[in-house]
């Protein structure tokens, strides 16, 4: 039994493929890889994640008691842990599974579970002999003989294993996994590798042409005296008829209080499959895998099952026995400026269509990808290009250390005082807010801004123009007493002939010349790409530049605030950044969009610098990325009409009645087949019929964000795209919206 702070769930993957020439590749044939789960059986399997006991494992009969209290006997590790499995059972038909459990002699009532308490018993840490209840199993010996096999990996075998984990026993002629027993990690470890030397490896055809792996549920650390790093580091060189398998050990820990776990975390790195903070392999200092609740221990099991789906990998061997080497492997690089792909040659990556680095120019952008902007090549000023020229408004423009010196800054009879150009008085008369002194109208005397007109503030106490005094960075312009960035998109900022604006600066037209063939386009970069619209990819990928890539936050919906990063939802640091037009936020920065370098082909959307079908479903997430983009539960490879929600055989884009309903799409306000049935603002009318969904004032037919209360924006995306808090908009303007755009609105439908 483990201690209750030491509480894991060791997944261990044997990965074997052939480090020496292959024969004649005609003669071997595709398999599935393999996949042995070997299921932690230790009586410790019985508490629930913090350590409590639960006095049974949810299953039928056998449900112990709620600890969360929500009604349910659903709280014991040996329960997530099977519903955990069921689902990666049912979800993965690309696998062959097989089921191992830690040893237990079996018998009829042969042991009082020390775990399991009888009905009406009270549950405590240490039931007595008397509140104990007859199970069926007895591990009391588990050290001795490590685990055991209960269903071989083969085909078809897959009702067997969901009959042990689906919490129903009719002993002996329906068999369920029972806690009891020790923790022999290094024993398992060991039985797993005779089982594929003496049996599962003799009996395949070509062994070589699968992978195996073996993935072992504990909670807990060895308790049987064994080295489990050693066993690890002992499968990565398994020997079966001359050949040597490399066999890899995946480790989650499932627990409260379990990260950081020294012993797991060298196992991983004996095993193979340590990764670092990001996700990525690293056998010097990375980490176990570690969860501690049913929806991470789900999502980390989700993880490594991705790893076992991939046969052929880049290793320079044929690995699927299909006759070719390294084909069609591709992924997601990265560096310090940016992202893109590579593909796998002579068993290594090469070509990642990551932005390099350039030499480092004015233009206030980090074009060296160092972390620094400008850095010794700005003027003494910080910008670029010449200093800018002294002028009155009480900011040292050129950088020399004095404010407002110089000659001319103002017309001629004029004085710049006070920051502004102080001319004479007429017949004693000055403009609103200033005053006459010495025959000059100045700004007027003031202690606080209530004092000077609504076009002024008071500054240094005098009334002055709101950007008097402001200084702002070399990219930006005071405007209204705020300083804004200038970028190429602004009227009087556009970019000359030949060159482009990347949401900031103007750049070189990299496409200038380039003729892109049938479905390809010219992309940031000047290269000729496919296009993502005909695309569709299996589970894990993602599409980029027209080919499907690995992609470990494919079909990875994280909850609001969150963005996945390596498979896992990690705080969102683009969460309260909201960037100008043509701009989109990246790490927490706002840097320009890639679509503003990208004419698509004719048809199509650009979304995060890939050409597509744009975002079919409305979900937030681009089609090249969204393994289900009709949102209708069938995944796009599965599915033979990804992108008809309504499966009448007319793709969206054509069809006038997506979701085939009656109401033609553009009056539709749900023809994606979502929110028809909801009561959004729940005043009585679903969104079917409801003119307003969000009751913020604004008709749908007119409001960009229907849905949405604390946002409006015309529907043509003109005007500002203000968020405004439900009830707040001023009643003037909302009444006059109402008269206006509700007249237009009926004249709409009528028509």
């Amino acid at each position: 039994m483990c201690n209750q702070k030491n509480i894991v769930i060791l997944v261990t993957v044997l990965g074997a493929f052939l480090l020496f020439s292959r024969s004649d590749p005609a003669r071997a044939q595709q398999q599935k890889n393999h996949l042995l789960i070997i299921f932690d059986t230790s009586g410790s399997m019985s508490w629930n994640a913090g350590g409590a006991a639960t006095c049974g494992d949810g299953s039928n009969g056998y449900e112990g008691v709620d600890t969360d209290g929500n009604g349910k006997a659903d709280d014991s590790r040996m329960f997530i842990a099977k519903q955990a499995l069921n689902t990666i059972l049912n979800g993965t038909d690309e696998v062959l599974f097989g089921l191992m459990r830690y040893y237990q002699q079996e018998g009829k009532d042969i042991k009082k579970g020390d775990m399991y308490k009888t009905q009406g018993a009270t549950c405590t840490d240490n039931l007595s002999i008397t509140s104990r209840q007859f199970i069926n199993y007895d591990g009391s010996k588990n050290c001795n003989y490590g685990a055991e096999v209960l269903v071989p990996v083969q085909e078809g075998n897959k009702a067997s294993i969901l009959a042990w984990i689906d919490g129903q026993e009719n002993y002996p002629t329906n068999k369920e996994l029972r806690a009891d027993g020790a923790t022999p990690l290094a024993a398992s470890l060991q039985a797993a590798k005779d089982y594929y030397v003496n049996e599962d490896l003799p009996a395949v055809k070509d062994p070589w042409c699968h992978r195996s792996f073996v993935l072992i549920l504990t909670d807990g650390e060895d308790t049987c005296g064994g080295n489990p790093v050693t066993a690890a580091q002992s499968l990565r060189n398994t020997q079966y008829n001359g050949t040597n398998y490399d066999i890899q050990t995946f480790v989650i820990g499932f627990g409260e209080g379990m990260t950081g776990s020294s012993t797991l975390d060298r196992m991983a790195r004996a095993g193979g499959t340590a990764i670092d903070d990001q996700g990525k392999i690293d056998l010097s200092n990375g980490h176990a895998y570690f969860a501690d609740d049913p929806v991470s221990l789900a999502a980390a099991l989700q993880a490594i099952i991705q790893s076992a789906l991939q046969n052929e990998i880049c290793d320079g061997i044929d690995n699927d026995c299909d006759g070719a080497i390294d084909e069609e492997l591709s992924r997601v690089c990265e560096n310090a400026c940016g992202t893109g792909s590579e593909r796998c040659e002579d068993g290594k990556w090469v070509d990642c269509t990551a932005p390099n680095a350039e030499k480092e120019v004015c233009d206030y952008v980090d074009n060296d990808c160092d972390g620094l902007v400008d850095e010794n090549v700005t003027n003494a000023c910080g910008g670029c290009g010449p200093v800018p020229e002294e002028v009155c408004d009480l900011v040292d423009n050129d950088c020399n250390g004095k404010v407002d010196d110089g000659e001319n800054l103002c017309p001629a009879g004029c004085k710049c005082i006070s920051g502004e150009c102080a001319c004479g008085c007429q017949m004693g008369e000055c403009p609103t807010g200033e005053v006459c002194e010495n025959d000059l109208c100045v700004p007027k005397k003031c202690a606080g801004n209530d004092e000077c007109p609504s076009d002024k503030v008071c500054r240094s106490g005098r009334c002055v123009g709101p950007c008097v005094g402001v200084e702002c960075k070399p990219n930006e312009e005071c405007r209204d007493g705020n300083c804004v960035e200038i970028t190429c998109l602004e009227k009087g900022h556009e970019c000359e002939d030949g060159k482009v604006c990347d949401g900031k600066r103007c750049i070189e037209d990299p496409c200038v010349g380039v003729l892109c063939p049938g479905n390809e386009y010219c992309n940031d970069n000047g290269d000729c790409v496919g296009s993502c619209a005909n695309v569709i990819c299996h589970e894990g990928e993602a599409c980029m530049d027209g080919n499907c890539v690995a992609d470990p936050c494919a079909m990875q919906f994280c909850p609001e605030g969150e963005t996945c990063r390596n498979g896992s939802c990690v705080p969102d640091p683009c969460k309260d950044v909201t960037c100008a037009e043509g701009q989109v936020c990246k790490a927490g920065n706002c840097i320009g969009d890639p679509c503003n370098l990208i004419k698509c082909p004719s048809g199509q959307v650009c979304m995060e610098g890939q050409c597509g079908t744009g975002d079919a479903d409305k979900d937030g997430v681009p089609d090249n990325r969204d393994g289900d983009d009709d949102d209708d539960g069938v995944p796009d490879y599965k599915d033979k009409r990804p992108l008809d929600h309504d499966n009448d055989g007319v793709n969206d884009a054509q069809d006038p009645d997506d979701d085939n309903d009656g109401i033609p799409d553009d009056k539709d306000i749900c023809s994606d087949g979502s929110d028809c049935s909801r009561d959004t603002d729940n005043d009585g009318q679903p969104n079917r019929i409801d003119t307003d969904d969000d009751d913020d004032g604004v008709p749908d037919v007119d409001d960009a964000y229907p849905l949405d209360p604390k946002r409006w924006k015309p529907s043509d995306n003109s005007g500002c795209g203000c968020g405004v808090t439900h009830g707040t908009m001023p009643l003037l303007f909302a009444t006059a919206w109402l008269l206006l755009g509700g007249l237009a609105a009926t004249r709409k439908r009528r028509d």
